[in-house]
């Protein structure tokens, strides 16, 4: 059966630290915005890519407040790797391989910056500069950074399978 909007919501909102009620709105803030598949509900609600998912996840986690998400979802687009690779393309990789060997994820909250760290220690870097060092890239510090842990990233890929 394939990954719901709501499914998703729920997933998130059992493994993070938003409420429901913070997913829902900032979820309703995307579908308003035309970021997201609007249709019927229940069992013919429109399935969620793997992109479309990824990208919700950097959302909810990324925004600190519902009125924010519809500009995290469009800076999501922004940080990159040394190899031109967007962050979220990245991520929708690892979620469609069922994201068996990311130990987590960070997304900085007001820097276009995010990391997936691997199990065996790699660090895939993405920044706005191209995967540069983050003390090269950026001129203040981040505020607060999303942590997205492994256990969640797997069970969203295996809702998505």
């Amino acid at each position: 059966m394939p990954l719901k909007s709501r499914q998703l919501e729920a997933l998130i909102s059992e493994r993070s630290r938003k409420t429901g009620s913070e997913v829902d709105q900032m979820m309703r803030r995307l579908r308003l915005a035309g970021k997201l598949v609007a249709g019927p509900r229940g069992t013919h609600a429109p399935a969620l890519t793997t992109e479309t998912a990824a990208r919700v996840l950097v959302t909810i986690c990324g925004a600190a407040l519902p009125n924010e998400a519809v500009v995290v979802w469009v800076n999501s687009f922004r940080p990159v790797s040394v190899e031109g690779v967007q962050f979220v393309e990245a991520l929708s990789r690892v979620l469609e391989a069922g994201a068996h060997d990311v130990a987590h994820v960070l997304v900085w909250i007001d820097s276009p910056k995010a990391e997936i760290i691997w199990q065996d220690g790699r660090r895939e870097v993405f920044t706005e500069a191209g995967g540069i060092a983050a003390e090269e890239a950026f001129d203040r510090q981040a505020r607060e950074i999303a942590f997205i842990g492994g256990g969640l990233l797997r069970e969203i890929a295996e809702a998505l399978q």
